[in-house]
């Protein structure tokens, strides 16, 4: 056991620390984007526009999951929906906006997979794997072999683990202040969190393709026609 912790170590914490380092950069992200603040103002000020009076207007905020809501919203004629017109809105501001967006919000996608609490019960299999090793070590005679193998790898699995213990407590902290932030409850997980903004990201640059689509069928039919009316 003491072997095989020598072995699996350091790919283990290599993991696990790339795995913290993807959810904290994610915090950092949604708190920074300004183009996530500016969309989002719009979403909600589309959203009291479209409610008006109602019992629903005049809203000072909406959840996160309200977000997979906009595409259900259509058009009186059904041809389009809220979440294509708020893409071609952005569109018209700024062709870029959206893939400004994409990229200000890239770790998303992965940051939403990795659950903090299996994190945790990894970091303390591995910290059990440590023990083990310690353990060992201290078993050993001064002049045994094993001793000579164990006794460097002891000592840097120790800092290594106390640092990734510490980052791994930090990346909780930020990842409840951005619940807290965002309006969620402070024991929101990464999927609640995450989620719904990387689906919104992807469903908004669809959404633009879509409006790109159209347009460029419509500028041929319009030319068809316009053909067809010359040769008439």
């Amino acid at each position: 056991q003491a072997l095989q912790a020598t072995l699996q170590f350091a790919p283990s914490w290599e993991t696990l620390n790339d795995e913290l380092g993807v959810v904290k950069t994610a915090v950092e992200q949604v708190r920074s984007s300004q183009a996530l603040r500016a969309i989002l103002m719009r979403v909600l000020a589309l959203g009291n526009f479209l409610n008006g009076t109602s019992a629903r207007g005049g809203a000072y905020g909406f959840k996160l999951p309200d977000l997979s809501k906009l595409v259900q919203v259509k058009s009186a004629d059904g041809k389009t929906t809220l979440l294509h017109y708020l893409a071609r809105w952005l569109h018209t501001k700024s062709s870029t906006a959206i893939d400004e967006l994409k990229a200000q919000l890239n770790a998303l996608p992965e940051a939403k997979d990795v659950e903090m609490g299996e994190k945790k019960a990894e970091l303390a299999k591995l910290a059990g794997s440590l023990k083990v090793a310690q353990q060992q070590l201290e078993a050993c005679a001064e002049d045994d072999p094993m001793g000579g193998l164990l006794r460097p790898f002891c000592q840097g699995a120790e800092e290594q683990l106390a640092k990734l213990q510490a980052d791994a407590a930090a990346t909780e902290t930020e990842l409840k202040g951005l619940a807290k932030w965002l309006g969620d409850k402070p024991q929101a997980t990464t999927s609640e969190l995450f989620a719904p903004l990387a689906e919104f990201v992807k469903t908004l640059a669809k959404a633009e393709a879509d409006n790109v689509r159209e347009e460029e069928a419509a500028k041929r039919k319009e030319a068809a026609t316009a053909r067809a009316a010359t040769a008439a």
